[in-house]
């Protein structure tokens, strides 16, 4: 049975046939191919940041949450909040 596979999958001139044969193939073999569920991606989706669900308040204690949770170096947060009372010129 199986060689038969093999050889169908290696000789079909229909795609089609190929993948089913091969999909057999890894099924006999105990391998199956994993179906992709868009839900499951999308339930594991990290939130995107909106700074407008936030207050001032809370955005200017942003850049100290990230420098001791590790997320920038160590006195960036420091350099961050000085850049941002700076006026820009233009």
């Amino acid at each position: 049975m199986m060689r038969g596979l093999v050889e169908l999958a290696k000789t079909a001139g229909d795609e089609r046939v190929r993948s089913v044969c091969l999909i057999a193939m890894l099924g006999r073999a105990g391998v199956e191919p994993i179906d992709y569920d868009s839900a499951e991606e999308a339930a594991n989706r990290k939130p995107t940041f909106g700074p407008s669900l936030f207050t001032t308040a809370e955005l200017e204690q942003m850049p100290l949450i990230a420098e001791r949770q590790g997320l920038v170096p160590r006195g960036a947060a420091e350099t961050i909040s000085t850049d941002q009372q700076e006026p820009r010129a233009g």
